[in-house]
């Protein structure tokens, strides 16, 4: 799981449940989690149940940065810790599908314009419903990462994305 990375680094801790984060000593929600420059205030699937999965499929991630203190500048509004995301950038066309005991996804990148522009495209959609006992309940969870970007310019890039997710838990009573 892409969140559950920083659990290993000195400084955090995490209950082996959740892909929460608590970096010294604060509060899960004073991590500020950042998704190619954009604020996800909850990056979290089924987050009313320990936030167990992060929205982000790894496959779609080139880097992961984890500051537990000493932030840049550009980052001060981050209270006890910062991660930052950045998206993978793709250098060929490549299209992949992954099925787990946890979801089923798709991932799909590529370039056009002789490189300068790129793509990148996941989806997943949760498993949980079809291998859990559906006598209690049917928790389900899906997201979307769309990316893409063209250069401009050398030193100037245009860049649209889309990050959507769902959940959904149905507990019923016996």
């Amino acid at each position: 799981d892409t969140v559950r990375v920083a659990h290993r680094l000195p400084g955090i801790a995490s209950s082996e449940f959740s892909a929460r984060s608590h970096v010294r000593g604060g509060a899960a929600d004073e991590m500020l989690v950042l998704v190619d420059g954009v604020e996800i205030v909850e990056p979290y699937h089924l987050r009313d149940y320990e936030g167990l999965f992060s929205i982000i499929d790894q496959r779609s991630v080139s880097s992961l940065q984890i500051y537990s203190g000493g932030f840049p500048a550009e980052y001060g509004r981050a209270l006890s810790g910062l991660m930052v995301i950045e998206p993978r950038v793709p250098t060929k066309v490549a299209h992949e599908v992954g099925v787990s005991l946890l979801h089923t996804s798709l991932l799909s990148s590529g370039t056009f314009e002789a490189g300068n522009g790129t793509w990148l495209a996941s989806a997943r959609r949760s498993n949980l419903g079809d291998i859990l006992n559906n006598d209690r309940g049917d928790p389900a969870y899906h997201d979307l990462f769309l990316h893409a970007g063209i250069d401009l310019a050398p030193r100037h890039r245009l860049t649209f994305g889309r990050l959507g997710f769902d959940d959904d838990v149905v507990l019923t009573s016996s």
